[in-house]
């Protein structure tokens, strides 16, 4: 599924830490959009977790080896496909911050060989739908 945004913005290290955050900053439209597409696959994934073994199943699995979290109480304890879907929501719906980088590359490998994974491409290459303005259909 593509997304659009404007940027990509490193911030520096915070202290006591080896690593920067980068976040992907969108237009207002293209964030609603995104968070939107977040919010259904959260919501579709959290029902089914709860009446569908075989989901539930699916979602406690870990991602990969290499990519567990860094700090914590779980400090090396590997992503399952539930923890990205659930820290993307939390990023964009219910924090309402940017998407950063790291999220959005847990997602993709959570959500890897379906149409919901992430594809970022740069806002100058989106192209509206026209369908609407042809026919004046809403």
């Amino acid at each position: 599924m593509k997304h659009y945004y404007q940027e990509q913005r490193k911030m520096d290290a915070r202290s006591g830490r080896k690593y920067a955050t980068t976040y992907i900053k969108q237009s207002p439209e293209h964030r609603e959009r995104t968070q939107q597409s977040i919010q259904t696959i959260y919501d579709k994934v959290c029902a089914a977790r709860r009446t569908d073994p075989t989901v539930k199943e699916w979602s406690e699995q870990p991602i990969s080896r290499k990519h567990k979290r860094r700090e914590g109480a779980l400090k090396g304890v590997p992503y399952t496909r539930w923890d990205c879907i659930r820290d993307a929501h939390e990023q964009m719906c219910d924090l309402g911050h940017d998407m950063t980088v790291s999220i959005s590359n847990r997602w993709c490998l959570a959500l890897e060989g379906t149409a919901q994974q992430m594809v970022w491409c740069l806002e100058s290459e989106y192209k509206p739908n026209q369908f609407g303005v042809l026919y004046d259909a809403e």
